[in-house]
C-alpha cells in the first residue's frame, strides 16, 4: 500500500487515468470509479478511461462522469500517469490501454492470486475480498476524503465480488470496508435494486437457455452449460449479459463446481471460447483454468480456449472432473 501512496505523491495536481480489465465487472469498474472520485476530491485529476462503453447495468455508479470513452490510440498523451485496477496482466487490458501502460508511469492495485501486476508500483493482496476493499483501505491510510459517489461505487465493488457477502472472502476486513462505505454515504438498497432487481428481458432469455442446457455430472456435483454466438443474436443480447449466468448453474443443490462456456461476439475472437469456473470449498478453480493459461481466484476464475464450443467442452469438462473429483475414480457421467 505504501508503494502506491509514495508513487502517487509526485502526481498531486496532475492527470491520472485509471483502467479496468476487458468486460469489467462490478469490482473492476467500482474500484476504478471509486478511486477516481476519491483522487479528484483530494488534489488530483482522475478519470476512468476505456475505448468501449462500460456495461449498462453498472452505469449508475458514475453519476459524476468520471468515466471517459477514449478509443483513440494516443489518448494517453493527455495524462501524466496511469493506474490499473483489478487486473495484473497486460493481456486482460484493451489494446489501446495496454499502450498507455507502456507509455506512462503506471501502478497496479489488485487482489487476484494469479496477478503479476503492471508498472513501477504494485500492491497485490490476494487475501482482500475485492479491489474495492483495497481502495477503501488505501483512502483511510492516506487520510483522503471519501465522497458519497465513491462510497457507492466501492460498495458495489465489494458486494459484487463477495456475492452479496455470501462467499468465503466476506471477512472481517471486508465487512469493515463495507461499513466505511455506508458511513460515507453508500446506499445498499439503491445498489441492490440496480444490480439485482433490474434484469433485462434479453438476459432472462439467456438464463432460460443456460438452464435448459445445464448438465449435471459426477452425481450432480459438477454443473456445465454453454451459449453459442447465435444465442446472443436470437436473444437480442450481448456479452454484457453473461456476468451472472454461471451463478444459475452453480447455485443448484448438490453442485460443488460449475463451468460455463460461451463464444465471444467480436470478429477477432471467432475461434475462441471463454470459460468461467466457480467452485465451493475445497475445490480450487485455479487447478482447472491454470491448465489453459487462465487465472483469477480460488473460487472464481476463467480462461480462453481456442476452437469451437464442442471442442472446448470436450477438453474442459474432463479436465474439470480430474481437477475437482479425481478422488472419485470414476469418469464424468450425466445424472
Amino acid at each position: 500500500m505504501q508503494r502506491i501512496l509514495d508513487f502517487l505523491l509526485p502526481f498531486a495536481g496532475k492527470r491520472i487515468a485509471l483502467l479496468a480489465h476487458q468486460r469489467p465487472d462490478g469490482d473492476a469498474l467500482g474500484s476504478a470509479v471509486g478511486l477516481a472520485d476519491i483522487l479528484s476530491h483530494n488534489g488530483y485529476t482522475a478519470h476512468v478511461v476505456n475505448p468501449l462503453p462500460f456495461p449498462a447495468y453498472l452505469s449508475f455508479i458514475d453519476p459524476g462522469g468520471r468515466v471517459q470513452m477514449r478509443p483513440e490510440s494516443d489518448w494517453h498523451a493527455r495524462y501524466d500517469c496511469v493506474g490499473v485496477l483489478d487486473c495484473g496482466e497486460a493481456g486482460r487490458l484493451d489494446e489501446v490501454n495496454r499502450a498507455a501502460v507502456n507509455q506512462l508511469p503506471a501502478f497496479t492495485i489488485d487482489h487476484h492470486a494469479s496477478s503479476e501486476g503492471l508498472g513501477a508500483a504494485r500492491w497485490i493482496c490476494p487475501t482482500a475480498s475485492s479491489t474495492g476493499e483495497m481502495v477503501v483501505r488505501l483512502a483511510d491510510a492516506a487520510g483522503w476524503r471519501m465522497p458519497p459517489g465513491a462510497a457507492q461505487a466501492l460498495w458495489v465493488a465489494i458486494v459484487t465480488d463477495t456475492g452479496r457477502f455470501c462467499y468465503e472472502n466476506a471477512t472481517a476486513a471486508c465487512l469493515d470496508a463495507a461499513r466505511r462505505c455506508v458511513e460515507q454515504g453508500a446506499k445498499p438498497s439503491d445498489a441492490a435494486a440496480r444490480l439485482y432487481q433490474c434484469v433485462s428481458v434479453a438476459e432472462r432469455r439467456l438464463q432460460a437457455l443456460v438452464l435448459s442446457r445445464m448438465e449435471l455430472l459426477e452425481g450432480g456435483r459438477l454443473s456445465v452449460s454453454w451459449l453459442r454466438r447465435e444465442d446472443f443474436k436470437k436473444a437480442r443480447s450481448g456479452i454484457q449479459d453473461t456476468q451472472n449466468l454461471i451463478s444459475l448453474i452453480r447455485d443448484t443443490e448438490g453442485v460443488e463446481a460449475a463451468v460455463f462456456l460461451y463464444e465471444p461476439m467480436s470478429a477477432e475472437a471467432r475461434d475462441e471460447v471463454k470459460v468461467s469456473c466457480r467452485t465451493s470449498s475445497p475445490h480450487n478453480c485455479l487447478e482447472l483454468v491454470g491448465r489453459f493459461g487462465g487465472g483469477g481466484h480460488e473460487r472464481a476464475a476463467g480462461c480462453t480456449i481456442s476452437g469451437s464450443i464442442e471442442s472446448a467442452r470436450g477438453v474442459v469438462v474432463p479436465a474439470a472432473v480430474q481437477a475437482f473429483f479425481r478422488e472419485s475414480g470414476i469418469a464424468a457421467r450425466q445424472q
